[in-house]
Formats: structure tokens, sequence, C-alpha cells
């Protein structure tokens, strides 16, 4: 696997449009089902301190091996939860506002903070930014395939 991470930004969206041919099959997809259809289950419920609230969530993740992470707006900071959603531990604060996170590789996380043109990429075994990405624009959404990273 290799060690470089690609970034990609789009400003605005591209949106490419084919027409078709009149040779073209029909791919047919199965009945999705609607919104009203779909039934929400509580998968777990996290459990925090006292003495933490309030905490102004903006963004939770699932890491893979199945604890959690959520973003703290108003303290800067991410938090750590188990997998049956107790606290663990705060993995560190950030010198901007988080908005989005999502889990990149090896331990890192990536994070948008909103407002400041940058998304920074936390070690949460290490409590500790190793790496802050500036761009051009807001940074608000992120997602990662554990070879590229996309900031919206």
């Amino acid at each position: 696997m290799s060690n470089h991470l690609e970034i990609l930004i789009s400003i605005p969206p591209l949106l490419q449009i084919n027409a078709g041919r009149k040779d073209q099959a029909q791919h047919l997809l199965p009945n999705v089902p609607e919104i009203e259809q779909i039934k929400p289950s509580l998968f777990t419920r996290l459990t925090l301190r006292k003495d933490m609230k309030p905490l102004d969530l903006r963004a939770c993740l699932i890491l893979p091996d199945g604890k959690f992470i959520i973003t703290d707006h108003n303290k800067k900071q991410l938090l750590l939860f188990s997998n049956d959603g107790f606290f663990i531990r705060k993995v560190v604060t950030i010198t901007g506002y988080p908005y989005d996170a999502c889990f990149v590789r090896n331990n890192t996380v990536a994070v948008t903070l909103e407002l400041t043109y940058q998304t920074t990429m936390v070690d949460i075994v290490k409590n500790k930014n190793i790496q802050t990405i500036k761009l051009s624009h807001y940074c608000y959404g992120v997602a990662s395939d554990c070879k590229t990273l996309v900031v919206s």
C-alpha cells in the first residue's frame, strides 16, 4: 500500500451527462425502498460524563474496530467512545472548528475545519495532529476510501 494520499477537490461540482445511443441496453435496477418504508433502529447510545455537557456535535464516525469518534464543534475537540458507547478519552483539541470527519487509514482521521480553508489529519492513537492541508475554499464534507481524500 502506498503512503501517498490523493486529494480531489471540485468546486463547483462537475457533472457530465451522456445522452446515450440507440443501441445501448437498459440496466434495470431493483426497487429501492422509499424513505417511509425504512424502519430505523437504535444501534447504540453514546454515554457522556456530566462535566462534558453540552456538546455541539457536527460529525460522528465509526472506526474499523467499532469505536466511535465524534467532533465537538464548540470545544474544538475529537472524542473517542467504545463500541458500546462509553466515553474513553479526548483524542485531541483542534485549532479550528471541526465540521466533518472521516477515517482515512492506519489510525488516521481527516477533520475539516469550518471556515479556515483547512483539513487536518489526526493520529487517533498518538493523540496529535500530524498534517494540515490548506485549501482554496471552505472545508465542509470529507470522505476517503483509504487511497483518496475528497473534501467539499
